[in-house]
């Protein structure tokens, strides 16, 4: 077994910083552009909500809790060890470091949730936007039924975001934020690599 020299690691740790702000810049900022200036809604007014703050953040972080827990319960499941061989592979040298799961789950939460749940739900739907942003992600591959099956639960998952961002306010999904975040950039062995809890931070 190869040891990643000190250069690969930190090629790896400019990778990740490059990722989180590219997640905030294009998502993030694109989705505050398109809702502020060609939606013409008031930001301020949908993250404010029907809800209050009060009510977002405990819901938002109760539900995201119920959801961190099970798509872990899921992905530990023996029929699912291929997918994580797969994603350990591809991902888990890159999120090596707690540190870096934690900030690309965070960007991608704050940065995700504005553009998809906050600007193209409002074009296209809950349901359509749940379907699209799960398949961007890799996880509706019709090859590979275990990661579908993952992905289909990951879509109503993502349906029920979708529903707090129009009944609660925008700020509850970022409370529970996708769809695991760290799983939707890292997949089923980035949220094995964390377990439950760490969804209380980055479920998205």
């Amino acid at each position: 077994m190869t040891l990643p020299t000190p250069d690969h690691d930190r090629s790896n740790r400019r990778m990740v910083y490059t990722m989180a702000l590219g997640t905030i810049l294009l998502f993030g900022g694109g989705g505050l552009l398109l809702m502020q200036y060609v939606q013409g809604r008031d930001t301020w007014a949908l993250l404010a909500g029907p809800q209050s703050w009060s009510v977002q953040l405990p819901a938002g972080t109760l539900i995201g809790a119920a959801m961190g827990f099970f798509a872990w319960w899921l992905v530990k499941r023996p029929f699912m060890e291929p997918v994580l061989d797969q994603y350990a592979l591809r991902i888990g040298p890159l999120l090596a470091r707690r540190s870096d799961r934690i900030l690309i789950s965070l960007c991608a939460g704050v940065g995700e949730e504005l553009f998809f749940r906050g600007a193209i739900q409002h074009w296209l739907g809950v349901v359509l936007t749940a379907v699209i942003f799960v398949a961007i992600h890799g996880y509706l591959d019709p090859r590979n039924w275990r990661i579908s099956l993952y992905g289909s639960v990951m879509t109503v998952l993502m349906m029920g975001l979708g529903w707090m961002a129009t009944h609660l306010g925008l700020l509850a999904p970022h409370g529970s934020t996708r769809h695991d975040r760290c799983g939707a950039a890292g997949g089923p062995a980035c949220l094995m690599a964390q377990g439950p809890w760490h969804q209380l931070i980055s479920l998205g």
